[in-house]
């Protein structure tokens, strides 16, 4: 039967606000609207910042993943220009929760991440 239509249609469109808002930066310089500040719906601003922590601390096809302090400094350092100033902050104040996941060696046996959300790994 699953979850009732308005419901269905409330994850449909929060789902498409993401999909279409997560690469617009804080300083407007993003894309595919050039959108800045609290123009970007918080819950874009929420995943465009763990859309690219996660691609910092995974192996990529063109690179090794990155130490996890040099992860975090560029999640610092993009405070107010790529991310809005109030997720950042929320991230490091979170940021002992993220730590158990992260800083797993890799394959290539630099820091990555084995999970970070406990509940993608069938956890509890």
């Amino acid at each position: 039967m699953g979850p009732p239509p308005r419901f269905r249609h409330r994850v449909l469109d929060a789902a498409a606000l993401i999909a279409l808002s997560h690469h617009e930066r804080s300083d407007g310089t993003g894309y595919p609207h050039e959108r800045g500040g609290k123009e970007i719906p918080i819950e874009a601003s929420v995943v465009g910042l763990a859309d690219a922590f996660d691609s910092l601390i995974r192996d990529r096809p063109y690179r090794p993943a990155l130490e996890l302090s040099h992860a975090l400094e560029l999640v610092r350092s993009g405070r107010g220009t790529q991310f809005d100033p109030d997720v950042v902050d929320a991230f490091f104040a979170a940021e002992k929760e993220i730590h158990p996941g992260v800083g797993v060696p890799g394959p290539s046996g630099r820091n990555a991440v084995k999970t970070v959300c406990p509940l993608a790994s069938g956890h509890p």
